[in-house]
C-alpha cells in the first residue's frame, strides 16, 4: 500500500511537504504535467527532490488519460490517504473512483485559501463556486492559513491547519551556502552597513510593489536601501515611479536558487504588500532568515507573525499605514556588522507541524 499525493506542478513551497511525504509517510507524488509554478526551473526544483518524477496527464488538466491513470494508480495502491489540490476536478475525480472502487481511504484537499478568499477575494469563480459543494465529498481539508481552517471547521466541520512553511534545517542550510554571493551582492550594491527592505515576488499589479516603492520614498535614509527581486509585467513602471521618487531601488530581475537566497542573508527587513494572496512563502523564507516583516492583512501568511516579534501587518493598499509599520521596523532593527545566517524568527517547526497534522488526518487528536 501507497499513499497518495496529487499536484498540478512542483512549486517551491511545495519541495519539503512532498519530500517529506514521500520519504516518511509512505507516499507516492504526482503531478499533471513538469513545468513549475511561477516560471521556476523544473530542472532546478527537482534537483531538490527525494521522489521520482511522475507526471499523469502531461497537460494542465486531468483528461481522459489522466483519469485512467488515476484510476489505475487507487486500484493497484490502496491507498490509506490521497492528497489532491484544492477544489479541482482532480479531487471530484478522486472521490468517484473511490466510490466505484469500494476504497476506504481519506481523500484530503489541499487548500492554500486565505480567509480573505473566502470572503468574496477569490482568483477564479470556478473556484468560488468549487468551495460551495466539493467540501462536504472529501474527508478532511488542509488548510494553510489558521483563519481559513477555523471558517472550514465552523461551516464544513472540517479543517486541519499546516501552514505553507519550508523545512528549517534544509532552507537554513541553504542560507549557509550562499553567504559567500551575499557578501558578493552587498559589495557589488554598495550595501555594507545600510539596513536593506527587500521584496520578493512577481512584478504584477496584485502584489503592489509600486505601494512599497512609495512607503520607502518616505522613509529613505542615507543608511538604508531598497531591493525588488523578480520580474513581470510591472517592471518598467515600478523602474519609473523609482526614478520618479527618488527611491535609487536595486532592480535585480528574477533570481533563483543561491542567487535568490543570498538577498534572504542582506535583508533587514521584508515587505509583502498584495492585494490579494493565499499564503506568501516569502514571508516563512525571511522569517527563517532572521528577517523580520511586514506584510498586508491580505496574505495568509499574517497568521505566523508575531506582532512585534517578527514582523507587523498593516492594512492592505494603505500606503501610509504601510510606510508608518515599515518606518516602525526599521528603527528597531540593529544595523548588522557582519553578514551571518541570523537566528530564525519562526515560531512552528516544520516536521512537527506535519507530524501534528498528519495525525489529526489519521484520526488521533
Amino acid at each position: 500500500m501507497r499513499n497518495i499525493y496529487i499536484g498540478i506542478c512542483l512549486s517551491p513551497y511545495r519541495v519539503d511537504l512532498c519530500n517529506n511525504l514521500y520519504a516518511d509517510y509512505g507516499f507516492d507524488i504526482y503531478h499533471l504535467y513538469e513545468e513549475c509554478a511561477g516560471g521556476i526551473s523544473s530542472d532546478l526544483l527537482y534537483a531538490k527532490a527525494v521522489f521520482p518524477k511522475r507526471f499523469m496527464s502531461g497537460g494542465k488538466t486531468l483528461g481522459l488519460k489522466g483519469f485512467r491513470q488515476l484510476w489505475k494508480i487507487m486500484r493497484e495502491n490502496e491507498p490509506e490517504i490521497i492528497f489532491t489540490p484544492e477544489f479541482s476536478i482532480i479531487t471530484i475525480c478522486a472521490v468517484l473512483i473511490r466510490s466505484l472502487l469500494g476504497l476506504k481511504c481519506k481523500v484530503v484537499s489541499l487548500c492554500d485559501d486565505s480567509i480573505d478568499m473566502i470572503k468574496g477575494n477569490d482568483f477564479t469563480f470556478t473556484h468560488r463556486i468549487g468551495r460551495r459543494f466539493v467540501p462536504s465529498i472529501v474527508d478532511e481539508i488542509l488548510s494553510s492559513d489558521k483563519e481559513a481552517c477555523s471558517w472550514y471547521i465552523e461551516h464544513c466541520g472540517k479543517g486541519v491547519y499546516f501552514p505553507v512553511i519550508a523545512d528549517e534545517t534544509v532552507f537554513r542550510a541553504r542560507l549557509e551556502a550562499a553567504l559567500p554571493i551575499s557578501s558578493e551582492n552587498e559589495k557589488k550594491y554598495g550595501l555594507r552597513h545600510k539596513k536593506v527592505v527587500l521584496y520578493i515576488g512577481r512584478l504584477v499589479t496584485i502584489k503592489r510593489a509600486g505601494d512599497l516603492i512609495r512607503a520607502y520614498a518616505t522613509v529613505k535614509a542615507r543608511d538604508n536601501a531598497l531591493v525588488i527581486v523578480g520580474d513581470g509585467e510591472e517592471m518598467e513602471k515600478l523602474r519609473n515611479l523609482d526614478r520618479e521618487l527618488g527611491t535609487d531601488a536595486v532592480f535585480t530581475g528574477l533570481l533563483e536558487g543561491d542567487e535568490l537566497l543570498s538577498w534572504y542573508n542582506i535583508a533587514d527587513v521584508h515587505v509583502l504588500p498584495s492585494v490579494r494572496e493565499p499564503f506568501g512563502a516569502v514571508v516563512n523564507e525571511a522569517l527563517l532568515a532572521g528577517c523580520p516583516s511586514v506584510l498586508s492583512h491580505k496574505c495568509g501568511a499574517r497568521t505566523i507573525i508575531e506582532p512585534g516579534v517578527n514582523g507587523v501587518v498593516f492594512e492592505a493598499g494603505n500606503v501610509a499605514d504601510l510606510s508608518e509599520k515599515l518606518r516602525h521596523v526599521l528603527d528597531n532593527v540593529p544595523l548588522k556588522e557582519t553578514l551571518t545566517v541570523r537566528e530564525s524568527l519562526m515560531g512552528i517547526r516544520f516536521c512537527q507541524a506535519l507530524d501534528d497534522a498528519m495525525r489529526k488526518i489519521k484520526g488521533g487528536s
